[in-house]
């Protein structure tokens, strides 16, 4: 087992991801670590992700991820991953589908977590804790393969360039807020934040609003109610920019969604407020990071007040 390990250290990793940026931010310790015992790496992402996955080191290679599940798909993918001699695949993701092409594709080492009914596929099968802070999840992959990883939270850096262009984008904004989220069930109730931004508002703050393009129709009632006094920025940033927005804010706001993880990864103060997730797998809960449950597990539940006094508390720290 000690020769197999000390060969696959030095080999050839493919890493396959799925394409949530929470999930992404959540995985760059791993990223770090297996950088330090393979001799080269391949990122297998969809969507989004080469952005947050170059942004600390824009030579890493990422290609595409294929969504479809067409079984001739499956196997295309597969011949391509044996044409590229992966000695081991470590699978961040659940998804049965991409364990499967890895084992289709003869790599030798297939590690990953034992969900999913996969763990016929995999040579390396991990326990899923459902109660572990999310990035220990993730170094548990690459500790199954005899490396001592110590645990370590997410962190991205800003450069200067992004640092001045979002300076231009926020204003006069020192608060942000996303009222909308990928997932209902995550989503804090617009009405909830019609209120925050109202007592922000009167406290002295402006508000910068961010978001996805499908979250652009939360803007309108919070620039209604805060007289316009919010700089609207939902749909309107990449991820890059959006960065540089986070690094020149005091406070970000918002669920559980990519957004807040990724001002988490570069420092920004947050709030995030947990509705269905569990806090311990997926909460920021250090230094100046705060995540709340809301009662109940319902997001409906979550009362401005109690965001409004964190977040008042979290400003004049």
């Amino acid at each position: 087992m000690r020769d197999v390990q000390r060969e696959v250290r030095f080999g050839h990793c493919l890493v396959s991801l799925k394409s949530y940026i929470g999930d992404c931010v959540m995985a760059l310790p791993l990223f770090e670590e297996i950088e330090q015992h393979f001799s080269r790496v391949t990122y297998l992402a969809g969507g989004a992700l080469q952005q947050v996955i170059c942004q600390a080191k824009p030579d890493r290679t990422v290609v595409p991820a294929n969504k479809t599940k067409h079984p001739l798909e499956v196997v295309k993918e597969a011949q391509w991953m044996r044409s590229r001699r992966f000695d081991a695949a470590i699978i961040v993701n659940h998804s049965f589908r991409s364990t499967l092409t890895t084992a289709l594709a003869g790599i030798p080492v297939r590690v990953g977590h034992s969900t999913e009914l996969r763990s016929w596929a995999l040579t390396h099968a991990i326990p899923y804790d459902q109660g572990e802070f999310e990035s220990q999840s993730s170094l548990d992959l690459i500790r199954a393969l005899g490396v001592n990883a110590e645990g370590k939270v997410p962190t991205l850096p800003v450069t200067e360039q992004q640092r001045k262009h979002g300076e231009g984008l926020v204003g006069h904004a020192s608060v942000g807020l996303q009222p909308g989220a990928r997932f209902g069930a995550k989503q804090i109730p617009i009405s909830t934040c019609v209120e925050v931004s109202k007592q922000l508002a009167a406290a002295g703050y402006t508000l910068c609003l961010l978001g996805g393009k499908d979250e652009a129709q939360y803007a309108e009632p919070i620039l209604e109610a805060t007289k316009g006094a919010a700089v609207d920025l939902i749909g309107k940033t990449t991820i890059s920019e959006t960065l540089g927005v986070l690094n020149n804010l005091q406070l970000m706001i918002g669920g559980d969604t990519g957004l807040m993880h990724l001002a988490a990864a570069v420092d920004c103060p947050s709030i995030t407020v947990f509705g269905p997730t569990p806090i311990e797998k997926w909460g920021h809960n250090y230094g100046m990071h705060v995540a709340i449950q809301s009662p109940d597990a319902n997001m409906d539940n979550i009362k401005a007040d109690v965001i409004v006094g964190i977040a008042l508390r979290q400003l004049s720290g």
